[in-house]
């Protein structure tokens, strides 16, 4: 009986052994768990679509500019600690304002230490460098709650990547316009000038003839006077694209030629 009993004992030290092997192995996080390069997600814990994870911040940047984002995690139910994986495809990630709670490994984020949630969630902030080529970039984010309420995929946030919009010095905007781009047919590189006589939140979005959205040259607030912007096609095929702008109520379309 007592070496029954003894048995029992050694294993029952032995499964509480393992299980805080695995709750605490990894309390200062693992990269490599988000959709960029991974189909399974976080290893260690089970699916929860109770845990949710969302970005905040630009929808556009310029090429080379660094801004900041925030992630949110939540968590329906128990579970005061939490953790997160966050990738970019193109562009450089950074601890930026969350310096005390993250840190950097080949090149992806997570947290240092487990992240205290407060009423159920916790808002972190991290840098992003865009990169020096325009184009679409995405963040992608995975996050945990505690160790039994598992983990989720965040919601996945689409970047544009632009050249930055130039306004003309001494030019005075009375109406909006946007004027036929130069030169027209182009190959691959063509100017696109537009005028806004007040500052607007302003967006210049590249179609192609089936009226596919193929780039976004511009998005967000623009100031009052006459802007220069360059699209360069390289990656895209020969035929003809309308550009449109949007501003204030204001749209207008125009068409151009790619020939290479």
């Amino acid at each position: 009986m007592k070496q029954k009993i003894f048995v029992t004992l050694i294993c029952t030290f032995v499964i509480i052994l393992i299980t805080s092997v695995i709750v605490y192995s990894l309390p200062n996080g693992i990269v490599g768990r988000t959709k960029k390069n991974s189909t399974t997600g976080c290893s260690c814990h089970t699916l929860n679509t109770a845990i949710t994870g969302t970005f905040s911040g630009p929808d556009s940047v310029n090429i080379g500019q660094t801004v900041t984002y925030n992630f949110t995690i939540t968590r329906t139910g128990s579970g005061a600690k939490g953790g997160i994986n966050i990738a970019t495809r193109r562009g450089t990630l950074a601890v930026g304002g969350g310096s005390s709670y993250l840190r950097i490994e080949n090149g992806e984020l997570a947290h240092q230490n487990p992240l205290t949630l407060s009423s159920g969630s916790f808002t972190g902030q991290f840098s992003y460098t865009a990169p020096a080529t325009p184009g679409v970039d995405t963040l992608w984010l995975s996050e945990a709650i505690g160790y039994s309420n598992g983990w989720n995929w965040g919601t996945e946030k689409r970047i544009i990547v632009r050249n930055p919009v130039g306004i003309i010095p001494n030019e005075i905007a009375v109406n909006y316009q946007l004027y036929q781009n130069y030169p027209n047919p182009f190959n691959p590189t063509t100017t696109i000038t537009f005028d806004l006589p007040k500052n607007s939140i302003t967006s210049l979005v590249v179609y192609d003839i089936l009226g596919n959205e193929v780039d976004v040259l511009s998005s967000g607030l623009l100031q009052q006077g006459r802007h220069e912007i360059q699209w360069d096609a390289t990656n895209m095929p020969s035929g003809i694209y309308y550009y449109v702008l949007r501003s204030d109520g204001f749209s207008e379309t125009k068409k151009m030629m790619l020939v290479k």
